[in-house]
This record gives structure tokens, sequence and C-alpha cells, in this order.
């Protein structure tokens, strides 16, 4: 991974160097332009009863112009009979009264005594399924805590890890470098390409290196989610930076795309260029990085890991130091690293 690096950096070098020494002249008239980058990187009735009128009997009291005779019933027996009949028919009127009214006032009692409206039974809640204890992590945060808690045993538990597979693209194949596009296009192709290196580092090498713990904050993350495949979980990782707002001169480890791969930094590329190359406003702007790991449930290890770092460069002014003049202005290149790693443990 170390030589890889190396070998792009001399390859920038070169592509700038080129640029200036074939540009003599071109290069006064350089066009300022932008890189495009592409990434991969819810009411009771009371009917009483009323006493029956009495009918005259058919053996009414004879005409009073009858005579008197043995066989005749007097007058007097008559009219007691009408009162006798006058006094039972009142009193069975009362009689009846009074029975009904009772009846009303148990029939209003019992009715008092019910309560107005039953409650209607309430269902049962239902009962939750219990989450398994090893279920997958929901939320930023629970997927963040997770990835921190696996990357932490790399440094303390793993034996080792491989670099299985890198690529370093210019997609899309866009370059601005004014009058010498097509010339930094050519050379960026012949030294940007995929390589299997399956080489063999140390644990502490393992993207960001040099670090035992993962010190992504929160702020710079996107969207985080966790698949549960069983025995292992997939965490995959985006950041929330644009291209428009992009982290520029991140430093190794630091707390955006610095946690997550290996940025290449200011000092690289000068260093590279040595006395050749003068740079006036070097920039690395890091954008939308993305990281995707398999952690073991059981161990909570890190067993391999996929690391998306799209960047612009941005050369500012570039100048030969002994003419002492700009030769290029804000020449820019748009550039995806990605890396793959296993770790043993």
């Amino acid at each position: 991974m170390k030589k890889s690096r190396s070998i792009f950096i001399l390859c920038l070098v070169f592509i700038m160097t080129a640029l200036l020494f074939s540009g003599c002249g071109a290069a006064n008239n350089a066009v300022d332009s932008v890189v495009v980058v592409s990434l991969y990187y819810g009411d009771v009735t009371q009917d009483g009863d009323r006493a029956s009128e009495s009918t005259p009997s058919a053996d009414a009291p004879a005409d009073p112009g009858q005579p008197a005779g043995p066989d005749a019933t007097p007058t007097q027996n008559t009219a007691d009979s009408n009162t006798t009949a006058a006094t039972t028919a009142a009193t069975t009127a009362a009689t009846t009264a009074a029975t009904t009214a009772a009846s009303d006032t148990q029939d209003t009692t019992a009715q008092a005594d019910q309560p107005t409206e039953q409650p209607a039974d309430q269902p049962a809640e239902p009962q939750q399924a219990e989450q398994p204890a090893d279920a997958a992590p929901t939320g930023n945060d629970a997927v963040i805590a997770l990835y921190k808690e696996a990357y932490a045993k790399i440094a303390a538990e793993a034996s080792g890890a491989v670099h299985t597979w890198n690529n370093s693209t210019n997609n899309p194949p866009i370059v601005e470098a004014g009058a010498l596009s097509g010339i930094a296009g050519t050379l960026m192709n012949t030294f940007l390409k995929e390589n299997t290196p399956n080489e063999q580092i140390a644990a502490a090498d393992v993207p960001p290196k040099g670090v035992t713990s993962c010190n992504l904050d929160m702020s710079y993350v996107g969207e985080a989610t966790c698949t549960d495949n069983g025995d292992t979980y997939t965490v995959h990782i985006k950041l929330n930076t644009t291209q428009d707002a992009p982290e520029v001169n991140p430093a190794p480890g630091s707390s955006g795309i610095g946690s997550i791969c290996n940025v290449i930094e200011v000092s690289e590329i000068t260093g590279a260029a040595g006395s050749f190359i003068d740079f006036e406003g070097l920039e690395n702007r890091y954008f939308e990085g993305e990281l995707t790991a398999t952690i073991e449930k059981a161990t909570k290890h890190i067993t391999e890991i996929h690391i998306k770092c799209p960047s612009t460069m941005n050369f500012g002014k570039v100048a030969v130091k002994p003419f002492g003049r700009p030769s290029i202005e804000n020449a820019r290149l748009g550039l995806t690293f990605e890396d793959k790693f296993t770790i043993n443990y």
C-alpha cells in the first residue's frame, strides 16, 4: 500500500512536470476549469288496571208502582246491594292502583341500580416480540458505535491483514488543465489502474494507518446501516460531505474522511516534487467517502473492509522554480481511490 501510494504521488509530480515543460508557450493561455468527479465510493309506561263499571242486573227492582207482596224484593235490600257493589268496586280500584304503583316503584328502582352504560371489553395490548440479543443495530448512532467497537479490536486482537485490491480512477475521464488537458489525461490513464497486490501488512496499517481507534464524528455521518447476514453483519457508512462542501486537506486520523481512509497529505506531494515544482494553493478536497465492513457477530471482529474515497486535487498555481513564474493556474484532477482489505485474528 505504501509502495502504491509513492508511485501514485510520483505519477502526479511527473504529470505536472510534463505539463510545465511541454507547455512553455501554450500554458500562458490556460483556461481555468473545474473537474467533474464521479463517485463510487403510520318513561316507564304505567298501564294501571281500571275498575270495570257495573252493569245493571237483569233482576232490577220492581216498578215502584207495583204493590208490595210477600215475594217482592224489598227496596232497602236493593239499596244495600248497590252500596255494597260500589264499595267493592272502589276497594278493588284502590288495591289495583296500589299494586301498580308498587310495581312501578320496583321497576324504577331496578333500573336505577343498573349502570347507564356497560363498558366495552378492552382488547388486550399486543405483546411485542422480544428482540434477540444479537439483532442488527439500527440508526446512525448504534451502527457507528458497533463499527467503532469492532475497529478497536483490530489493533487489540488482529495478527495482521492483507491489502487484497485497490483502484485509482479518473472517473469520469475529465481532466482540466487548460490547453494541456489532453496530455495530462493520457499520463493519468497510464498510471491509474486496478491492482490486486495481495500485500501482507501489519494490523496497524489498516486504514487509517497508525491509529488504534476510530475517531469518526457523528456530524460527518450521512447514513449508517447494518444488515444481518446470520453469523455476520454488513455495516455501510457514507459521509455527508459534498463536492460543494468538501473536507479540505484533512489530517490523517481526523474525525471525517481521515477516520476511515488514508488521506493524501499536501506534504506528500510537495515532498515528492522536491525542488523542481512550486505549488501555490494546493488543496486535496474529499467528499462523500464510503466504507463497507463485514463484522462477525460472536467476536465483533472486522474481517473485510472496502473503502471508497472520492476527491479532487486542486493544484492552484504551479510553476517551475527556476523560471519563477506560474505556468499553469487552477488545474484540477478528479480522483477516486478504492481499497479492500482482509483482517486476520
